[in-house]
């Protein structure tokens, strides 16, 4: 109870949580309206009892309906956050020929188009000229043509008919896009060429976003006029205005490599160095009088003014947020006030946008900063030393450690690599961060004031230049290191909550030194291990054989105990495009051993026997067997000009198989004719992946 106590602000975050998850994965059970207004007065009466019922152990009563309200409240929010629950919302008008969609964020440059998301406003159905209100975000992709110009607030018209759902492609243990955009609202996204959508206006409904996006534009363009380099003008332009379209994807691979990649994503770390200068510039005034709460005034509207000029993206939001709550916990001055702070901030996020919870960076951000201020306070006392950069230089590792601990089941979870040197990487990249962020801004304010920039110009260019070259050269070189990163690591959901709850338990078993807590951690140690042996043990018994769903392509892999064969495309191979369909599918797997050939290389042996199952391949080759033979499966690719019907008087077969390699037209035709003859078939295009699991 005295924990209760301590952390009430828990109280409300848990079970605002607990309903915000119980309204996405069970929508069938959203709980009723009115039990808001019974909890209320429950609550109001409890609040109000008289005098004789005011005891001691009645309390609970209080504590157990706020917990209720706040499950309401999430369960609640999360239903009226969710845009397609919304009559308003495009999908729920079937009649509409054409949709206006207003751009709601800047157009970010891919390999092949221009990606950008929108905001449906309006819509207009067959022959009428009066458009009606509708709501909705969907993802727009731009035709890649050089003349394409489009800005934040900017309206077009498109047909109705071009959106398509958005849809995982079905292999195994790929990663769920669709439920990722879902969380965002998103369900459906378009392809646009240039005769696809018309500019019909220009409006833009947020002005402080317009603002927020016009600086950073400005001061992009500042920092692109000072010729750092292509990879130091990449990291400036994250670093400092939390724009990452300028890096190089090897450049994004060494940091990542490192554990540097948060120092490229604006968040908590850069805001946090924000608050330390100025909360070191702004000391003098804690000494007069309402001197604190003047400095805790002028931090917070600086980091939000920060904020607005990095674009205000959701993680600087969510940073911002949560460090305006701390500094107003600090002036209350209290043990708990901290924890209390983060839990207020997580809880005005939520409220604000239930779905934040699924976020990533959402996670990672409150993970780390729950543990620095749980773990790192005990970690640096272990030590003490004298010398003050020594003392500094142990405070920054037990922070590093800490952050690590609270963060690396989650990263292991959803990145599957851990970086082995990260107090190194720490060590060096966070002094660094805080110099480019004091160097940096400097060398903005000097070009942005002319008769500043022809005296300190050039002299603060390139001090910014150097601690950029540094900076990058460090990561290079410890991402070159041996054993610099610690690669294709696998947790599963109920793996990562197990091993947070042995980190729990054995922080608290270091710290009260009782034998129960100590026994709980062997216990969760020991259901880890087994659970994890039994998993190994059971892939480690299985054959499988799967047609993964490539685009414009074919995939097949068989695979063995840890052993794998992958026949895939000439042109997969060479493009080495095939990791991003087999990497979570092998991970699952536990494969530490892949085969790899081409369809060419098999041509004379076309046919494959799986655990007794024939599955022939045909494609334009049209190597149909002389001799009659029955086939469990025949796989059709990339698009043999057959008949079925004909086919059929040679062959006998159980299944057909068509998988992406083939046009639209041709499996239509092969469908038909499939239909006729009463043979099954699987569209990988329909199903995904088709796959045979054998156990021995």
């Amino acid at each position: 109870m005295k924990f209760w106590n301590d952390y009430p602000l828990l109280r409300i975050l848990l079970p605002l949580i607990i309903g915000i998850l119980l309204a996405f994965y069970y929508p069938n059970i959203i709980l009723p309206f009115w039990s808001l207004f019974i909890l209320t007065t429950i609550l109001l009466f409890w609040a109000f009892r008289p005098l004789s019922l005011r005891k001691f152990s009645i309390r609970i009563i209080g504590g157990i309906v706020i917990s209720l309200l706040f499950l309401l409240i999430g369960n609640q929010l999360t239903e009226v956050k969710t845009e397609k629950y919304n009559h308003l919302h495009y999908s729920n008008h079937d009649s509409v020929s054409h949709l206006i969609i207003r751009i709601n964020s800047p157009l970010t440059e891919k390999r092949k188009s221009f990606k950008a998301t929108g905001l449906v406003i309006g819509g207009f159905q067959e022959n009428d000229t009066n458009a009606i209100k509708l709501q909705g975000k969907i993802l727009i992709y731009f035709e890649k043509v050089n003349f394409i110009k489009m800005d934040y607030g900017d309206e077009i018209l498109i047909a109705a008919d071009k959106l398509q759902a958005i849809r995982n492609l079905g292999n195994p243990n790929e990663f769920d896009f669709t439920s990722y955009l879902k969380k965002q609202n998103i369900h459906h996204h378009v392809f646009l060429t240039k005769t696809d959508w018309i500019t019909t206006n220009h409006q833009s409904p947020n002005l402080i976003k317009l603002w927020s996006l016009n600086t950073r534009n400005h001061l992009l363009k500042l920092l692109e006029n000072m010729e750092l380099g292509d990879s130091e003008f990449g990291v400036a332009s994250a670093l400092l205005l939390g724009y990452d379209e300028y890096l190089d994807p090897d450049l994004r691979q060494k940091y990542a490599g490192s554990g540097a990649m948060h120092i490229l994503c604006v968040s908590g770390l850069h805001v946090g160095i924000i608050f330390m200068i100025f909360n070191v510039l702004f000391a003098p005034l804690r000494k007069t009088k309402y001197g604190s709460y003047l400095n805790s005034l002028l931090i917070i509207t600086l980091i939000w003014l920060y904020a607005l000029i990095t674009g205000l993206s959701p993680s600087v939001f969510r940073s911002t947020t949560m460090f305006s709550f701390i500094i107003i916990g600090s002036l209350i001055n209290r043990k708990t006030s901290t924890y209390n702070s983060l839990a207020a901030s997580a809880v005005v996020l939520l409220i604000n946008d239930p779905f934040l919870i699924f976020q990533i960076g959402f996670q990672l951000s409150y993970l780390a900063v729950l543990a620095i201020l749980f773990i790192q306070p005990p970690l640096s006392k272990l030590y003490y030393f004298k010398n003050g950069f020594l003392t500094k230089t142990k405070d920054l590792i037990a922070v590093s450690i800490a952050a690590q601990i609270g963060t690396f089941p989650l990263a292991i979870y959803y990145f599957h690599q851990f970086p082995n040197y990260f107090i190194l990487t720490n060590l060096i990249v966070i002094p660094l961060s805080f110099a480019i962020l004091l160097s940096g801004f400097a060398t903005i304010f000097i070009h942005a004031l002319p008769f500043l920039k022809s005296i300190l110009g050039l002299l603060s260019q390139k001090i910014l230049y150097w601690l950029l070259f540094i900076l990058n050269s460090s990561i290079g070189f410890i991402n070159q290191m041996p054993y610099a990163v610690s690669r294709n690591l696998y947790f599963t959901f109920w793996d990562t909550l197990l091993v947070y709850f042995l980190i729990l338990f054995l922080i608290l078993a270091l710290m009260y030194k009782k034998a129960k807590i100590l026994i709980v951690f062997l216990s969760i140690a020991i259901i880890l291990m087994v659970s994890n042996a039994y998993l190994r043990m059971e892939d480690y018994e299985k054959d499988f054989f799967i047609i993964y769903h490539v685009p414009k392509a074919s995939l097949v892999e068989w695979s063995t105990s840890n052993k794998s064969q992958v026949i895939m495309d000439t042109s997969l191979f060479n493009s080495q495009n095939y990791e991003r369909y087999l990497y979570e599918s092998q991970l699952y797997r536990r494969i530490d051993h892949t085969e790899y050939l081409t369809f060419d290389s098999i041509y004379s042996s076309s046919c494959i026997n799986f655990d007794g199952r024939l599955i022939f391949i045909l494609d334009k080759s049209l190597q149909i067997p002389e001799n009659a033979i029955h086939l469990n499966y025949l796989y059709l690719r990339n698009n043999p000009k057959i008949s079925l019907h004909q086919l059929s008087n040679k062959l006998s077969f159980d299944t057909i198989i068509m998988d992406g390699s083939n046009k639209y037209w041709n499996v239509h035709k092969w469908k038909m004719e499939c239909d006729s003859l009463r043979i099954p078939y699987f569209d990988t295009k329909e199903k995904g992946a088709f796959m045979i699991e054998n156990s021995f």
